[in-house]
């Protein structure tokens, strides 16, 4: 299986990291679907999905690092208006009921092991 990573490096003091999941289901018809991630101090995007829809299913889980008790926004755009959530805490689950489908958000926080220099 080939494909494209995309990896933006930077040095994090006091990290911990976010495992996004989201559940498509209940589809009553195909749509387009963007979700992008804001850690807060960041300006710029971060792409975790764009893509079409067309049955229930799962993406594929995404895992942020961002400085411990800062914030994440994340942004949906299927049709108009577009959705936005401010995610925080230990565990967060999330269900957004559109007319194209039901879709949950799981964002798991976990600290991330200290490096030695």
């Amino acid at each position: 299986m080939h494909g494209a990573v995309d990896l933006t490096l930077s040095r994090l003091v006091s990290a911990v990291e976010g495992t996004v999941e989201v559940l498509i289901s209940e589809v009553q018809s195909s749509f387009n679907l963007s979700l992008a991630c804001v850690p807060s101090g960041l300006s710029k995007e971060i792409c975790l999905f764009d893509g079409s829809i067309a049955e229930s299913c799962g993406l594929k889980r995404s895992v942020v690092a961002v400085v411990r008790g800062s914030l994440i926004d994340l942004k949906f755009k299927l049709g108009s208006p577009s959705s936005s959530f401010r995610l925080e805490g230990t565990t967060m689950l999330i269900g957004i009921k559109t007319d194209f489908a039901l879709i949950s958000v799981k964002v798991t926080w976990s600290t991330l092991p200290a490096t030695v220099e």
